[in-house]
Formats: C-alpha cells, structure tokens, sequence
C-alpha cells in the first residue's frame, strides 16, 4: 500500500480500494468508495457531500409536517 502524502491518519483501511486525494476532509465514522476528489468535504456511510446527507435526513421530517 502506498502512503498517503501529509502523515494523515488512516483507521480501519481495508486494502486499497479506496483514493482520497490531498485536502480531503472526511468526517467520522464515513466509508470512502471508491474515490473522494482533492479538497472534498464527504460524511455520512457512503461518503458524500454534506449538503446531500442533511438535505436526506430533512425531507422526511418536512413531509411529515405536511400530513
């Protein structure tokens, strides 16, 4: 497996099915796949932006309102 440049922490990589380019930001507990772009922000298990993870976890509570 090839470093990662910076000495960035990496727990619980399993083989090299992942890439994470530099300045990536990714937050707890999320699951990378395959490719996360350079300077990204990613949360959420698969990892994406966190626009889409809040807009998700809103719409549910804003259709319940409705009824």
């Amino acid at each position: 497996m090839t470093p990662l440049p910076g000495n960035p922490r990496v727990v619980g990589l399993a083989g090299s099915h992942a890439t994470i380019g530099s300045r990536a930001r990714v937050g707890a507990q999320s699951g990378v796949v395959p490719t996360l772009e350079p300077g990204a922000l990613a949360v959420g298990r698969p990892a994406r932006p966190p626009k889409k993870v809040f807009r998700e976890i809103a719409t549910p509570k804003r259709l319940a309102k409705r009824a």
